[in-house]
């Protein structure tokens, strides 16, 4: 069990915090993840990218914090059906530099819910929140499903389009339920909810929408 009040915890090399199983509760602190090894556009996400807060399985309430990143801002991903990463986001900003401000993969079921008093910002330059799965060596999708519930929270993109960027939400894994019900999600230069062709035609996109302020339009690809 992990319990942080407050600091700051800062990666030249790595991620602010990485959880990995167990249990955790991060009620405040300042958490800063770094790539140092420049490339050609200095954007990094990905399961190998460093992160201002990434979660390896286990469960994890955040109650607020500031997790920035000059690559990604948080990344949750479990490792199986019967052990999935469980994430509970009640306060706290999520903002990066570089690509996405929170990504969540395979075997992640997560809930932005702003608790009283407590507010939710996830702003990157790719896109606010992307849901994504790890493809399989056959182009198609692993299976995944986990379930996202927005309750609440302002999730902002704010890349130009032209750079593939832009999203509020990025939304590429049909296996994952998305479950909107409030909250403020903003494509400056794109799309406010972008729900994207997945390579894998064997689902339904699972997407409910009630309740939420959307800017810009929500885009719908091919399947």
């Amino acid at each position: 069990n992990l319990n942080v009040y407050c600091g700051t915890f800062t990666a030249a090399q790595g991620d602010g915090i990485f959880v990995k199983g167990g249990n955790a509760e991060i009620n405040g602190g300042s958490f800063s993840g770094n790539d140092a090894y420049v490339t050609s556009t200095n954007l990094r996400a990905g399961i190998a990218a460093s992160y201002a807060f990434k979660m390896y399985g286990g469960t994890v309430t955040i109650n607020d914090g500031s997790f920035k990143s000059q690559g990604s801002g948080a990344m949750i991903i479990g490792t199986s059906a019967n052990d999935m990463a469980k994430a509970t986001i009640n306060g706290g900003e999520f903002i990066a530099s570089g690509q996405t401000g929170f990504s969540v993969y395979n075997y992640a079921d997560v809930t932005f819910a702003p608790g009283e008093g407590k507010s939710i910002t996830v702003q990157g330059v790719a896109a606010g929140l992307t849901i994504e799965g790890i493809h399989n060596g056959n182009n198609s999708m692993s299976y995944a499903g986990s379930v996202i519930n927005i309750s609440g929270g302002t999730f902002i993109g704010t890349g130009p389009s032209n750079l593939g960027g832009g999203d509020g939400i990025w939304f590429d894994n049909k296996h994952v339920e998305l479950i909107i019900t409030g909250g403020n999600i903003d494509g400056y230069y794109r799309h406010g909810i972008n729900i994207t062709d997945t390579r894998d035609g064997s689902s339904t996109c699972k997407v409910s929408i009630k309740g939420a302020t959307i800017t810009n339009a929500i885009y719908h690809g091919n399947n």
